[in-house]
């Protein structure tokens, strides 16, 4: 999107059109080295981090809470901060390690068992972590104005900061797809293999590839596969 269909068109909420408007303003001003176009990009990546991490927290405590038919609203009125909403992804995933293998399952059973074009992506929520605290250097106030603001090197290394996340967002959201597997969809020949995966990091991506298309031939999907395809019809892509 154009940085004047930006500022012409109502806000929005979405992961996709804040990574679209920080690419918008990333063009405007990086030619010239200019302070507001940086700290508006700057801003918009950040919110756009947020709610990729979101997203998938959403759908990991959907799928840990199905079995009760609802997602309580306590359960979202429970995120007051970015580090908040990261510690209680993790909690919900079990852990870092677990959600990780959990991404990994996804990609190869999208690969074995659906017509997707694109792999899903394996996102690196760590790396959003890094890349949303450095952001906020360019969002927040300067102390030291003559080290900040004031000083052409800190600009440029701001615009390269802003040229990595995008390139990142890219990767994991128009790349390869960024979305996730519904567990509760799943036969249930298939969710113990993704337990028995996600429980022993022994298993690799190869093994766990070969083992579905084993199976493959002798299961009978009895009700429709879910997957959540996030921003499929993303605004980032100009």
């Amino acid at each position: 999107m154009e940085l004047t269909e930006i500022l012409r068109e109502p806000r929005q909420t979405s992961g996709d059109y804040h990574a679209a408007a920080g690419m918008a303003w990333r063009r405007y001003g990086e030619k010239d080295s200019l302070h507001s176009p940086l700290a508006y990009s700057a801003f918009e990546f950040r919110l756009a981090i947020e709610r990729y991490v979101f997203e998938v927290y959403y759908l990991v405590l959907r799928d840990k809470l199905i079995s009760a038919g609802d997602l309580p609203d306590e359960d979202l009125g429970k995120i007051d901060s970015f580090s908040n909403l990261i510690r209680l992804l993790h909690e919900n995933a079990g852990n870092k390690l677990r959600l990780r293998r959990a991404f990994i399952f996804n990609r190869v059973f999208a690969r074995v068992f659906t017509p997707l074009l694109q792999r899903l992506s394996i996102p690196d929520i760590g790396k959003f972590h890094k890349y949303w605290q450095q952001l906020s250097n360019y969002c927040h106030r300067q102390l030291q104005p003559e080290i900040t603001w004031e000083s052409e090197d800190w600009i440029k290394k701001g615009y390269k900061l802003l040229n990595e996340v995008e390139s990142y967002l890219w990767e994991v959201s128009v790349k390869e797809g960024y979305g996730w597997v519904s567990k509760s969809s799943l036969t249930s020949n298939l969710q113990e293999e993704r337990e028995r995966f996600i429980n022993d990091p022994k298993i690799t991506e190869e093994q766990l590839e070969l083992r579905m298309k084993l199976i493959k031939p002798a299961l009978e999907f009895r009700r429709g596969i879910q997957i959540d395809i996030l921003f499929q019809n993303n605004k980032f892509t100009t």
